[in-house]
């Protein structure tokens, strides 16, 4: 968020308004607008995703959770909101060249159309729930529910903004700005500096939840002792929190608590109700409690139903050339070759451990 430059501006009335008030959309809305979604990031084209957001609805969830703020605080609050709301460039960089960004569910609630889409690159996963609405005769994103947080967006900006309730202090307008800073440092790489940022905000910024994430983010391209530690404080202080199921595979994972990661990613996949590549992680741990069938399985139901995945597609082809059923595995990574986020590499190491496959694979 762009505090500094927010507050040289001149102030603006921009009360919210009723005019344009939402409305419900269809089912054939929703459908149609999480389609040129999804082809805008594949695109990598920003523009669509950032313009689908609507500050006004955002805000006005806000302002419900917390109506007595007077209309000065508002005003800034809309200016602030707007300036965050570049979701489509942060998801296109956090992506890189081989993440994907696709739609799990559509799904009704009270009324309101909302999409699941997950966010998968090198640094993990995470889910978004767009709750939508109409506005002006299109689609507008009104919030977003974001996994890693457990809650919404307008939910987190409450909090955060709620810790800077003195909007023209700029000693805390600058501390608070820190957190675009980190932001932007763990996407370009700079995670050792990101840590000193994070760990010189104020003790009220550090407890806060989207900070701890932050912290997780940063800490989990450091070292797994660092790691292990951010989770536990996030565990102790957010006890039973949604997000916690996600956040703790890794943890469980660097603790080699498998049983424990299982029952995350089982309680997860009940919370989005259900997500089939989900079977990859099932498939990983059970690897690692040595129940080798059910990790085929769970392997080979991810492949059936997420073909374009190819690290589930590399990692299934190795159990059946761990039975000598080398046809099997040359086939799917013959078909693989054309996948988005195929990783050559990865297949001539295999091709180095399994030297019989090279007489199976296609030319």
């Amino acid at each position: 968020m762009k505090f500094i430059k927010l507050i040289a501006f001149a102030l603006v009335i921009l009360a919210v308004s009723c005019k344009n008030a939402e409305k419900p959309i269809t089912k054939e809305q929703a459908k149609e607008f999480a389609g040129a979604l999804g082809k805008s990031i594949y695109k990598k084209d920003k523009s669509f995703f950032n313009d689908a957001f609507d500050a006004d609805m955002l805000i006005s969830r806000v302002k419900a959770a917390d109506p007595g703020k007077p209309s000065d605080y508002w005003r800034e609050i809309r200016k602030m909101v707007k300036g965050s709301l570049d979701f489509g460039d942060k998801i296109i960089v956090a992506l890189g060249d081989n993440g994907t960004y696709n739609l799990v569910k559509q799904y009704e609630k009270e009324g309101k159309q909302h999409l699941i889409f997950r966010m998968l690159s090198k640094n993990g996963f995470n889910y978004h729930d767009f709750e939508l609405a109409g506005k002006d005769k299109k689609v507008k994103i009104a919030d977003i529910y974001i996994y890693t947080t457990g809650e919404y967006f307008s939910e987190t900006l409450k909090t955060l903004y709620a810790e800077m309730a003195d909007m023209h202090d700029e000693n805390a307008l600058y501390k608070a700005s820190q957190l675009s800073r980190v932001r932007k440092l763990l996407q370009n790489g700079q995670n050792e500096k990101a840590k000193e940022i994070i760990d010189a905000l104020p003790v009220n910024l550090q407890m806060l939840k989207v900070v701890q994430i932050y912290n997780i983010q940063v800490c989990s391209q450091i070292s797994d002792s660092l790691t292990s530690d951010a989770i536990d404080k996030f565990q102790r202080d957010f006890p039973g929190d949604p997000s916690l199921d996600l956040v703790l595979i890794d943890g469980f994972f660097l603790k080699k608590k498998y049983d424990d990661a299982l029952a995350c990613v089982n309680r997860l996949d009940k919370q989005i109700n259900t997500d089939p590549f989900l079977d990859y992680y099932r498939g990983l741990i059970h690897n690692m409690l040595n129940n080798k069938a059910a990790a085929q399985q769970s392997l080979e139901r991810l492949y059936k139903n997420l073909p374009d995945f190819s690290s589930g597609a590399i990692e299934l082809s190795t159990y059946y050339m761990d039975k000598n059923e080398y046809e099997k595995a040359a086939d799917i990574l013959n078909k693989i070759k054309n996948n988005r986020d195929y990783d050559e590499a990865s297949v001539q190491n295999i091709s180095l451990l399994y030297p019989k496959l090279a007489q199976y694979m296609k030319k």
